[in-house]
């Protein structure tokens, strides 16, 4: 039997947000499902959370790190004073040391990095996957070859791109350098570096050609019925003969500005826009943060996260999937995972992403019914928002701005996920 051990952060039931472990939760359920003897090694929280179901035949271990404090409910009103605390002393630690400082998870890399030995020794793995982020936990590829030699497949999982972050073009450019050269060792030494779009691998091809793209993929669900809330909603709606506009995931009003899902743009847009206001409504869902009480006339509903089935019988009621990434650095490698479930539904994709948004482009040639405007420039939001939902309100054949039904089905995580198979020993 083939068997792999997957080193992650997030992984249920210790993580509270879905888009943050489905790719990792989603593969190991893949690959118990094929007879493999499937572990994982994650970060345990304060609070489990039961939102994800894993096949019993997963093995998870888990690691006590500085999560374990950050996630406590009791300090909710600190947690910003904390984050920077701890930030500032693993800086001085890490320079006490003279080692590069990634993210605060590296902290405990020796902690880690036993772990990681004990299990491999414990039950034989012959395959590990390393998943960033947390790019730190990518420093275990060197002193695992080293010990293990070829008797180990190591594959490194980049779910986001790690020298492209906005947040290494903000530090200076021999910090950025240093993040470079550890990615090109990480090509040196790893059997492969999967990535999950095209943008991606287009960037690192210049490591090495041990590169390879497996998608995220939407999941199969089962068919339930939608929240009374949103049917409800959407019922209403309909009666004053709006267009529904789905934003599902992560995302803000005026906040998460440094992870590019600010979406007070659109708001703001809609707003002043007297045919975008008196054509469309707004479902939101997901973590949804307003950071003031603005009180914004567009008809709107926002509503908590929920499980994978709920979120998709949800995206059913809308009639057009909304995407939103505004950082320019790494935009070419974006492709969030809720464009593979508005797939899935067939539901046309308005994505504001800026820039070449290579990724999506290619998928958008590849499947259709997907419409990319760049975020930066706030009249031309305005303006092509407009012109999209005009295109489909007085689409003759709606078909037409539809994904190609007869590529939908390539984008399963099952069909992505048997390329994993061909990768272990």
């Amino acid at each position: 039997m083939k068997n792999v051990l997957i080193v992650t952060r997030d992984f249920p039931p210790y993580s509270p947000i879905i888009g943050w472990f489905i790719r990792i939760a989603s593969l190991a359920n893949y690959l118990a499902s094929k007879n493999i003897d499937v572990h994982v090694l994650c970060v345990e929280r304060k609070n489990k959370h039961n939102i994800y179901k894993l096949d019993k035949k997963i093995h998870t271990h888990t690691i006590k790190t500085l999560m374990l404090l950050y996630d406590d409910p009791k300090i909710e009103n600190y947690r910003a004073n904390i984050n920077t605390l701890i930030t500032k002393i693993i800086k001085k630690t890490l320079l006490k040391t003279n080692i590069l400082q990634i993210d605060y998870e590296q902290i405990v890399f020796n902690k880690l990095y036993e772990k990681v030995k004990n299990i491999i020794n414990k039950y034989d793995i012959k395959n590990v996957i390393i998943s960033s982020p947390p790019h730190s936990f990518q420093l275990l590829v060197e002193p695992l070859r080293k010990d293990y030699g070829t008797s180990v497949n190591l594959i490194t999982d980049f779910r986001d791109p790690w020298s492209q972050r906005p947040l290494y073009h903000k530090s200076n450019q021999t910090y950025k350098e240093e993040i470079i050269e550890h990615e090109k060792r990480i090509f040196e030494l790893v059997n492969m570096v999967t990535v999950v779009s095209y943008g991606m691998k287009e960037y690192y091809e210049r490591f090495g050609n041990n590169v390879c793209v497996i998608q995220n993929g939407y999941d199969v669900v089962k068919n339930i019925s939608p929240t009374n809330i949103a049917t409800e909603f959407v019922k209403k709606a309909k009666n004053s003969n709006h267009l529904i506009i789905g934003y599902f995931g992560t995302g803000g009003i005026g906040t998460m500005d440094g992870s590019g899902k600010d979406i007070r743009f659109l708001f703001d847009c809609i707003e002043k826009n007297d045919y975008l206001k008196n054509n469309i409504s707004f479902l939101l869902q997901g973590d949804i943060r307003f950071a003031d009480k603005r009180d914004y006339k567009i008809n709107h509903c926002v509503l908590p996260m929920m499980n994978n089935e709920q979120t998709r019988s949800n995206i059913r009621l809308i009639d057009i999937g909304i995407f939103v990434y505004t950082k320019i650095e790494d935009a070419d490698a974006v492709m969030g995972g809720k464009i593979y479930d508005y797939i899935s539904e067939e539901k046309p994709i308005i994505a504001f992403v800026p820039g070449k948004a290579k990724s999506l482009t290619y998928l958008a040639n590849e499947i259709g019914g997907i419409i990319i405007i760049d975020p930066s420039n706030y009249k031309e939001v305005c303006k092509k928002l407009e012109c999209a939902i005009e295109q489909i309100i007085c689409a003759k054949d709606i078909k037409k701005l539809l994904p190609n039904k007869n590529k939908i089905e390539q984008y399963s995580r099952i069909n992505q996920y048997r390329m994993f198979i061909d990768l272990l020993h």
